[in-house]
């Protein structure tokens, strides 16, 4: 957008503005002096608050099945490891392996 003679388009009155409003942080910050004291203790930090987290209702129920699924797949796994079958086969792929 192109100014006529003596007038300041838009863009130009913004990047005023802004340029005021940082002259007038740095007077303030140069009037009450913001050096840190070094003899003054250190704040302590501040702990984050908790962060909570929602999801839908169908989240929340496909990870109790999920955990469900889980719980039954290692009963499964402890019960194969108990029975005679399966530690005859490992023994057998064992000897396999050692006779490569």
């Amino acid at each position: 957008m192109k100014a006529s003679k003596g007038h300041s388009t838009p863009y130009q009155l913004g990047q005023l503005e802004a340029q005021k409003f940082v002259n007038e942080l740095l007077l303030d910050r140069l009037s009450r002096n913001d050096e840190p004291n070094l003899n003054e203790p250190l704040a302590e930090p501040q702990p984050a608050p908790p962060v909570v987290y929602s999801a839908p209702p169908s989240v929340y129920k496909r990870l109790a099945e999920t955990e469900s699924e889980l719980a039954n797949a290692q009963r499964f796994i402890h019960s194969l490891s108990q029975s005679r079958a399966y530690r005859l086969m490992m023994k057998t792929l064992r000897l396999l392996g050692r006779t490569r």
